[in-house]
């Protein structure tokens, strides 16, 4: 189960029937506050996720990017094909460029990869490809 937040995007009814339970991310904060879209409740562990649907080719980097700041978790919602070395190279650029990033959650399909920013090591690109191929 998964209740929407104050940010809007046009994946949002697909992530919905997620596999997680999560809960409304900004009520009573004032307004201008950047905030995630969810959050993730998971063996009693609570994630703050903010959501990027990725609908074109060559998007991932920029809605990464518009990300920083705001939550150090991402989930993108992969809604088209995407070319998987670019999208390799986008999430490690997003861990270099942001320090304190933790974890990009990529839903393709009904598959939830989960990458964190442990895994950014040298041989990332080559290990990326064959998680995200599977």
């Amino acid at each position: 189960m998964m209740c929407r937040g104050q940010g809007t995007d046009e994946g949002a009814s697909q992530v919905s029937s997620s596999r997680a339970a999560s809960a409304t991310v900004s009520d009573g904060l004032p307004k201008g506050i950047r905030t995630g879209d969810y959050i993730f409740a998971r063996k009693n562990i609570c994630k703050l996720f903010d959501l990027k649907t990725i609908s074109g080719d060559n998007s991932v980097g920029n809605r990464l990017k518009e990300s920083i700041g705001q939550t150090n978790r991402v989930l993108l919602n992969m809604a088209t094909t995407y070319n998987p070395r670019i999208l390799a190279q986008d999430i490690k650029d997003y861990f270099t460029d942001n320090p304190d990033a933790r974890e990009v959650l990529i839903f393709k399909g009904k598959r939830e990869i989960s990458i964190t920013n442990d895994l950014i090591k040298k041989n990332f690109i080559k290990f990326f490809l064959k998680v995200y191929g599977k």
